[in-house]
């Protein structure tokens, strides 16, 4: 098999990593918006987040989990050649739809520490 490049990795493991990730900070901000009572500060949170949290997502997040998955991506492959390149992939993208499996049945509140629900 072919060893996965960076453009491979960015297009097929980080963008769906930061989607994802970007998916399960949007449930739980959802979820933590429903204990505004007022109507119209409730739904300016949201928008505020949805404004300001996707640029801040975007432009300082997302590079640092690139750069800290193809560091990581880089220390795996060398250590134990293809077949630690493709376990990091693999234990890279179980960590992340474990998250969406905990999201879909136990809800956006799973992820939270208990004093924070």
């Amino acid at each position: 098999m072919k060893s996965l490049g960076k453009r491979s990795l960015k297009k097929y493991v980080i963008f769906p990593c930061c989607v994802l990730l970007f998916g399960a900070v949007e449930e739980v901000v959802t979820y933590k918006s429903d204990f505004i009572t007022n109507d119209y500060l409730r739904v300016a949170a949201i928008m505020s987040f949805f404004a300001f949290g996707i640029s801040v997502l975007a432009y300082a997040v997302t590079p640092l989990i690139e750069k800290t998955i193809l560091r990581l991506h880089a220390v795996w492959k060398t250590g134990g050649g293809r077949l630690g390149e493709y376990l990091f992939v693999l234990l890279l993208l179980t960590g992340v739809y474990y998250l969406w499996y905990r999201i879909l049945l136990l809800g956006p509140e799973s992820l939270l520490p208990s004093g924070w629900r």
